[in-house]
């Protein structure tokens, strides 16, 4: 890192403490900055006690009655399909000898029966794999008592409990998370987040460069020494549509396409500047004339009747993107699809849920808090006046990854690489 980047990065880390020694607390009620559902009932404590006595018991049961395998277990609430990384892990670890189970279920409100027959039959999964590998909090792992020593896979394969290796649904560490976020308004409690034991039993975490190390340490609540850099099989693919992208000759005429992408907002009470400007519908100027194309794309949890489209679709045809702190912005870097940012807000989300990765820091020149600014320096792009500030982009795309390219199966190897052997173990069952 450069003397430039590294100053505007240590900058951004001090103004998000600093920030957050100012947030309200827990005794603040909705919309003051305060955490969401601060404290803990006893009967919600008594129910999760419960789930928890249930999973461990099932789970060394299954420990004392299946065989265990030399299997990997992929683990994902982000969707019902299958991720791309995990399609293409799977199939790297069973070109290493692995047998590879993916699951993928998100749980919701909805589903929440069918859910727990679901996590009984991850448990059992669970109990037969060496190496368990999530995308996100995961209650089931979380919830277990495991002894999930980074080496254990290694000294003794038969008797140790999974090693888990947590690879993060999203690049870099934008916005504050997990366990950084707790007692804001837009995350839980801290007493909230160790009833569920939120982030615990990672063996590793795998970040997207060395800069967000420490960001994940902080986010799961782990030393910084298990928490290492390999690039996700995603990431390799983005870069390799972004290469394409940029060797095709550049497009002469037609309208530019303009995709506005806000980042989902947990408390009903916290700002939403660009919902305001959907609202307000002065956007709509920019595709007088043909000079643009406009596409919005809320998190469907934020839609409320609106027309929703896939983000990463519409990314992949988009020109421009506007954003406030959505990771995108990182998808976005690596197409090389240009970005802009509008925080009117940035001071409240600093403090809540926090910032990593501090835009107003490092590129200044793409942010705006003012929605009049914003709309002339869009139409300026649409019209090819503006000389976008390609070196103030790369500073904050450099937060997230590293220079130069690593082997597309650098992070398959590093989490084979944690069990010792690749030979299969023996089938009977495991005595804990």
């Amino acid at each position: 890192m450069d003397s430039g980047e590294a100053k505007a990065a240590r900058e951004a880390r001090e103004a998000r403490g600093a920030n957050r020694e100012e947030a309200p607390r827990s005794a603040a009620g909705p919309g003051s900055g305060g955490a969401r559902g601060t404290g803990v009932s006893r009967p919600k404590a008594a129910a999760v006690a419960c789930l928890r006595g249930l999973l461990n018991a099932w789970y060394r049961l299954c420990r004392a009655v299946l065989p265990r395998r030399n299997q990997v277990l992929l683990l994902s609430r982000q969707s019902d399909e299958p991720s791309y990384d995990f399609q293409v892990l799977a199939g790297q670890f069973r070109a290493r000898g692995f047998s590879a189970v993916v699951m993928a279920k998100r749980l919701s409100r909805k589903n929440a029966p069918a859910y727990g027959l679901f996590a009984l039959r991850q448990t059992a999964r669970l109990a037969q794999s060496r190496l368990c590998v999530i995308d996100g909090y995961n209650p089931v792992v979380s919830l277990l008592s495991l002894d999930v020593a980074p080496d254990a896979g290694q000294i003794d394969a038969r008797r140790a409990d999974p090693v888990v290796i947590q690879i993060w649904h999203a690049f870099g560490a934008f916005k504050a998370f997990g366990r950084q976020s707790t007692d804001t308004a837009e995350n839980c409690s801290g007493q909230t987040a160790d009833l569920l034991r939120m982030h615990k039993n990672y063996s590793w975490a795998v970040c997207s460069g060395e800069r967000c190390r420490e960001a994940y340490a902080q986010a799961f609540g782990m030393p910084v020494e298990r928490v290492v850099a390999k690039e996700r099989p995603w990431c390799f693919k983005l870069k390799r549509l972004g290469k394409a992208r940029r060797a095709k000759p550049s497009r002469a005429g037609g309208p530019r396409g303009i995709l506005f992408a806000p980042t989902l907002r947990k408390n009903p009470d916290s700002p939403r500047p660009l919902s305001e400007l959907y609202e307000a519908g002065a956007w709509k100027r920019l595709e007088d004339g043909g000079a643009a194309t406009v596409v919005w794309s809320f998190h469907p949890l934020e839609r409320k009747g609106r027309a929703g489209v896939s983000t990463l679709d519409a990314l992949m045809t988009s020109d421009l993107l506007v954003t406030d702190y959505s990771s995108v912005v990182f998808e976005a870097c690596l197409l090389g699809v240009p970005t802009l940012f509008y925080v009117p807000d940035i001071d409240w989300y600093r403090r809540s849920p926090g910032l990593n990765a501090d835009p107003a820091m490092l590129c200044p020149n793409l942010c705006f808090t003012d929605e009049a600014a914003l709309l002339e320096a869009l139409e300026g792009f649409a019209s090819g006046t503006w000389d976008y500030p390609w070196d103030e982009y790369r500073r904050f795309g450099a937060s997230a990854f590293d220079e130069g390219d690593a082997p597309d199966d650098a992070l398959a190897d590093f989490a084979a690489s944690r069990l010792g052997s690749g030979r299969t173990i023996d089938d009977g069952p495991c005595k804990a």
